[in-house]
């Protein structure tokens, strides 16, 4: 469970335990479950791993430098019932770790509320709390969200894998996005039309948004920067008449409209700038 991560908007990943259950459509191809069976371990099996302080070593080799963004529970849910034994220490370490940023993303939304730590107020100014939102069935999760006050609250809209129409007010009061396509085998194609509305929402309401990725299924723009010619992939045309390519995750990037669109929380360059001011480092 080390600092190191392939997800591209984080600097590390940390899992103080593992282990997850599937809850919703978003979960059907999730990597931990394939990762899982690859390592040959029960997925469901959640369990406290013994690199639980490992962000206490970082701070003291300096592996990871200050104001990193750290993953939580990259293979596992932050809010799994079955952690409430240990989640109270993972608060204290976060709390304590105020140089840093961890970042939890959650499908158990309905549980945030019952699982905050006693001096939570109105949260911690070095966690960020976000929901995943790749389906219309998820949407629940935003209401649930915004109950709950945090310094930064933030949609994973990945896998997105339908169209869902974001209202300003679902919008109100988010502060970050993240939007990607599906990755691995079995992948579910994006489409495009999704992508874009989901932009065009986010980009009215004023919402920094990351585009992470087109998963292994990639828009027509991106197949051309790739192959000599779309019709050489395996192609999938959708209902709204867009069509895309299977090049692979390697080959699809996170170019939106043939843009890079790799935006953060503005919370996060005030961050950068209250940290030049302190002489601890």
């Amino acid at each position: 469970m080390s600092e190191k991560t392939g997800v591209d908007w984080a600097d590390a990943m940390w899992n103080p335990w593992i282990g997850c259950t599937r809850v919703t459509l978003e979960c059907k191809n999730c990597y931990f479950f394939r990762a899982a069976e690859r390592c040959r371990f029960t997925a469901s099996n959640i369990r406290k791993t013994k690199t639980f302080d490992e962000p206490m070593k970082w701070r003291k080799s300096r592996s990871v430098k200050p104001l990193a963004k750290i993953m939580v529970c990259g293979w596992s849910d932050f809010f799994h019932e079955a952690s409430d034994p240990w989640r109270a220490d993972a608060w204290h370490i976060m709390r304590m770790l105020d140089e840093y940023v961890f970042v939890i993303t959650t499908k158990r939304s309905e549980r945030i509320a019952e699982c905050l730590p006693p001096d939570w107020g109105g949260g911690y100014p070095n966690v960020w709390l976000g929901v995943s939102v790749g389906h219309p069935c998820a949407l629940q999760r935003i209401a649930d969200l915004h109950r709950i006050p945090a310094a930064v609250r933030f949609l994973s809209i990945e896998p997105l894998i339908a169209s869902i129409q974001f209202t300003p007010a679902m919008l109100r009061g988010i502060h970050w996005a993240i939007i990607g396509g599906e990755s691995g085998l079995d992948a579910r194609p994006m489409d495009p039309v999704w992508a874009h509305q989901a932009r065009i929402s986010l980009l009215v309401a004023g919402v920094p948004t990351y585009f992470k990725q087109w998963g292994v299924w990639a828009d027509p723009i991106t197949a051309a920067l790739n192959i000599p010619t779309p019709t050489s992939a395996i192609a999938h045309t959708f209902p709204s008449g867009s069509t895309v390519y299977r090049l692979g995750l390697k080959n699809t990037g996170h170019l939106i409209n043939g843009e890079e669109l790799l935006e953060y929380p503005q919370a996060y360059a005030i961050m950068r700038e209250n940290f030049k001011k302190r002489s601890r480092w």
